[in-house]
This record gives C-alpha cells, structure tokens and sequence, in this order.
C-alpha cells in the first residue's frame, strides 16, 4: 500500500511539476527559425505558396512570451502585432494563445532553452513552425 501511494504521488509531483517547468522554458522572445508543411492533396500552386510563406516567415515571425502569461506576436506580413495571454495545459502538451479576436490552441512538439516546436492542424494539413530562443 505504501508502495502505490509512493508511486502515486511521485507521478502526481512529475504531472504537476511538467507544466510548470514548460511555463519558464517558454517564457522570452522565440524568431521562426524553420516551418514544415504537410498538405495531403494540395496541387502545385498550394505548395508554392507555402514555400512563399515560409520564405517570407523565417527569421521575420517572433512570439515573445512574458511572466505575467501575456504575449507579443510579430507577423511580418503588414508589420501585425498581437497581444494577448497564453497558458500551458497541466499535461504540458498544449499552449493555447488568446487574443483580442480569437482563442488557438497549438500542440507542443518540443520545448526547451533554446528550441520551441508547435504543431497546428487546419483543413489545409499540418504546420509546425520551430522558433529558437532570441
């Protein structure tokens, strides 16, 4: 009996402790460093156009993170700034960011000191956009 409350606690400590380690990894400026595209049944011109975006993204999108849970989003596309908060789920496998207009949630494929990788679906297919620490 003591074995599984030690077990159980453990696991609890481990769960509870993940999103908190997540929550200061993220916190600073991330640049897109690399975008992936994956489009099942998209013609020529749809992949064109994603190798547009991500020549025109890399090095220029940036998300900085602060400690009050607020963000910064540079879109380099008409100069956009968005603000709004983020937070973290308790399982630390997803960051959803809110802002003015609309609430996103994002899958987090990596993140540590230097590196942040998310993944979003859409009904284009899958990107994940990785950013390093600025």
């Amino acid at each position: 009996m003591k074995k599984i409350l030690l077990v159980t606690f453990v696991t609890l400590l481990a769960i509870s402790c993940g999103s908190k380690s997540k929550d200061e990894a993220i916190k600073g400026k991330w640049v897109a460093s690399d975008i992936e595209y994956q489009m099942e049944g998209a013609d020529k011109e749809m992949k064109e156009f994603a190798d547009v975006m991500k020549e025109a993204l890399i090095g220029k999108m940036s998300f900085e993170f602060k400690e009050d849970k607020t963000f910064v989003a540079l879109m380099p596309m008409g100069k956009k700034e968005t603000k709004g908060t983020w937070s973290i789920s308790e399982d630390g496998k997803t960051l959803t960011t809110t802002d003015e207009k609309k609430s996103e949630d994002m899958t987090i494929v990596n993140l540590d000191s230097s590196k942040l990788a998310l993944s979003k679906k859409d009904p284009q297919g899958t990107s994940t956009i990785t950013f390093k620490k600025e």
